[in-house]
């Protein structure tokens, strides 16, 4: 169960609030799209500076620290999150050329490397 609570989302003023360890953390964004909680693994995902899709994935960990921020990645685009039987949050790409047969990737959040890593076909 994940040590982050309350997460909210206003949309008005683009601010991402929750609380961690009895603390309320806060933090701005830029045209939220959408905010998920990784309850394995107590971090929250941000896709934001949406345009038609977003153009931002943010990782930030329960206390408030960015960990990482990526664009998204070459020749594709960030369309959604998901969650995996495991509680880990994914991010489903899209992309205009298909790689290895196939438009639509889930991408993972590999946390000791800090690399955003193609993980699987999204049907």
């Amino acid at each position: 169960m994940s040590g982050i609570n309350d997460l909210n989302v206003m949309d008005c003023e683009c601010v991402v609030n929750w609380k961690y360890k009895e603390k309320i953390f806060s933090m701005p964004f830029s045209k939220i799209d959408q905010v998920m909680v990784d309850e394995s693994r107590d971090l929250i995902f941000v896709l934001d500076k949406k345009k038609e899709l977003p153009q931002r994935l943010s990782v930030i960990s329960g206390s408030g620290e960015v960990l990482s921020t990526f664009p998204p990645p070459d020749g594709g685009m960030f369309y959604y999150m998901t969650i995996n039987k495991k509680k880990e949050v994914l991010v489903v790409c899209i992309f205009s050329e298909k790689i290895d047969g196939w438009s639509d990737w889930h991408f993972s959040f590999n946390q000791k490397d800090n690399l955003l890593v193609r993980d699987s076909p999204a049907y």
